[in-house]
Parts: C-alpha cells; sequence; structure tokens
C-alpha cells in the first residue's frame, strides 16, 4: 500500500510539473539573447527600419514589423534590446486603437487565447485591464492603456531582468 502511495503522488507530481513546465524563449524565432543581426536575418523583409531608433535609458528597438495581424486585429511589433550588450530582451505588440473603437472585446479575445495557450494568468485586474502570466523563461503581460485614443498592449519580456523598458 505505502509503495502504491508512493507512486500515485509521482505520477500526479510529474503530471503538474508537466503541466505548468510549457515555456517559450522570445516570439516566433526570435530568442532572448539574440544580437540585432541575427533577429534581422530571421525577420529579413517583415522588418521595417526606423528612421531614428528609439533609445531610452536602458534599452532601444532599431526596427519594427509594422501592420502583423493577429486575430484579425493589426498590431505593431516592436523588438527591444538591451544597451549594454545589445541583445533582445522584450518584444512588444501594440495596437493603437481609433478613436471611438471599442478596445474591450478585442483585449478579451487575447486574454483567453493566451488564457489557453499558456493558463491561467497569475495576476489580472478590470480597472484598469491588466493580465500577467510567468513562464519560466518569458514573462507576458496584457494591458490596455488610455494613451491617446487608447492602446492595447501585449509584452513578452525575458524572466529575471531587471530592466524595464520605457516604451
Amino acid at each position: 500500500m505505502k509503495n502504491l502511495i508512493i507512486l500515485l503522488s509521482l505520477f500526479n507530481s510529474s503530471l503538474l510539473f508537466s503541466q505548468t513546465s510549457s515555456d517559450i524563449k522570445g516570439w516566433r524565432d526570435a530568442e532572448w539573447g539574440m544580437s540585432v543581426e541575427e533577429v534581422q536575418k530571421i525577420f529579413n523583409t517583415e522588418l521595417s527600419e526606423i528612421d531614428n531608433p528609439k533609445a531610452f535609458p536602458n534599452d532601444y528597438y532599431p526596427f519594427m514589423i509594422k501592420s502583423y495581424e493577429i486575430a484579425g486585429q493589426k498590431y505593431d511589433i516592436k523588438f527591444i534590446f538591451k544597451k549594454d550588450n545589445h541583445t533582445l530582451y522584450q518584444i512588444k505588440i501594440v495596437k493603437m486603437l481609433e478613436y471611438g473603437s471599442s478596445w474591450r472585446n478585442i483585449i478579451v479575445e487575447l486574454d483567453a487565447a493566451l488564457t489557453e495557450k499558456y493558463g491561467t494568468p497569475y495576476f489580472k485586474s478590470e480597472d484598469p485591464y491588466n493580465c500577467k502570466w510567468s513562464l519560466p523563461s518569458t514573462k507576458i503581460e496584457l494591458e490596455y492603456l488610455e494613451v491617446l485614443d487608447g492602446a492595447i498592449f501585449l509584452s513578452y519580456s525575458q524572466q529575471n531582468d531587471n530592466n524595464k523598458s520605457k516604451l
């Protein structure tokens, strides 16, 4: 009987581990720690160079993918690199909303898709709308911000990184 209990608890632990061990290490084929050149090589013709690259105290983004379609909506994808070693550590997926457009349906659909893919967020707030997931290599955050006519931000960030983008 004791062996059966040990066996069942090992089985349950392995199930728990397998359900929570999913991980991503970037976005699409880009992985954390890649150089600017490596990311450019992967996304090649999809990238748009930025005339005056946006720079912040600890990071910058020299290029982006414009009007990338996710679930029928267009987003800009910004690849953010650390200034100190020029490696990828964050990807911001941004949708600037038009005046009068409804953001709630869009963000709820994204939330549902992310929850289906990564599980229940460890943090969720309705006002302001914000959800956070934590994977072994990546932090994911979905939020609505009231800037201009409103914006939806979906961020994929390298775990254990103290440099936060000011984007």
